[in-house]
């Protein structure tokens, strides 16, 4: 968001122990009843990245907007394993 100075985030300690972990495809928790990610529609396009492709690499707006509920935060549920 314009105006939004996130520099201090930078000195907020880890809460999660350890590092990177790669979730390769081998070890990757499997949920066959997880919802896949919203798809990028005409209505709410965000910075246009598609299919892999980049976007235009600009911000300044919301994401998601607060009428677009296809995108909203939904919270792990009890076959999500983290």
């Amino acid at each position: 968001m314009p105006g939004v100075d996130s520099s201090p985030l930078h000195k907020v300690k880890r809460q999660q122990p350890g590092g990177y972990q790669d979730w390769g495809a081998a070890t990757r928790p499997f949920n066959p009843d997880h919802p896949g990610a919203a798809r990028v529609t005409s209505e709410y396009p965000y910075n246009g990245a598609i299919n892999g492709l980049p976007g235009k690499g600009v911000g300044g707006y919301q994401v998601p907007a607060l009428e677009d509920t296809a995108h909203q935060f939904t919270p792990p549920g009890p076959n999500d394993n983290l």
